[in-house]
């Protein structure tokens, strides 16, 4: 059996984008504790996300490393990094600083989305050991408990990761 692919292939057009095209906007696309979030929510927030990360100056093939939980707001994060042509970098949630450090600088990613629960553990590296995600800890912007640290003087973009207004 052969596939056949377009030249340029965008994961997020078929995993998030697709299912509002075939009409499944209403149906729910994730189960999150008491949660029911349909795939029209999960689609905006993609796009809302996509959009902050631009705001912050993600460009086309830049990393972005997401340190979250298994959530709905990994979703919107992953998607919505990959929907701009950006890198996402998914991380396990139990490393160490050392192994985030590692990470970073492997990467090269200029921004990290992080749970707040996790912050203390990329607060712990030394930011002169952060050659590019310098100067992360002055820029955070807060929503519904995830962080988007990232590097150079950007303001924060509203609704980056927000699940819902």
């Amino acid at each position: 059996m052969r596939v056949e692919l377009p030249d340029i292939y965008n994961a997020a057009t078929t995993f998030v984008d697709e299912n509002i095209a075939q009409g499944r906007g209403g149906k729910v696309a994730i189960y999150y504790q008491d949660q029911k979030i349909t795939y029209q929510e999960v689609f905006e927030n993609v796009n809302r996300t996509g959009n902050a990360l631009r705001n912050l100056g993600v460009e086309f093939e830049r990393r972005v490393l997401v340190i979250l939980p298994d959530s709905p707001e990994f979703a919107y994060s992953f998607f919505g990094a990959i929907k701009i042509g950006a890198v996402a970098v998914p991380a396990n949630t139990l490393l160490k600083p050392l192994d985030y450090e590692y990470i970073l600088g492997d990467t090269r990613a200029r921004i990290a989305i992080v749970s707040e629960a996790l912050l203390p553990q990329l607060e712990a590296i030394p930011r002169e050991r952060l050659k590019y995600l310098h100067g992360a800890g002055e820029h955070l912007q807060r929503r519904r408990g995830v962080l988007a640290v990232f590097l150079r003087q950007h303001r924060a973009a509203e609704g980056l990761c927000a699940s819902a207004s």
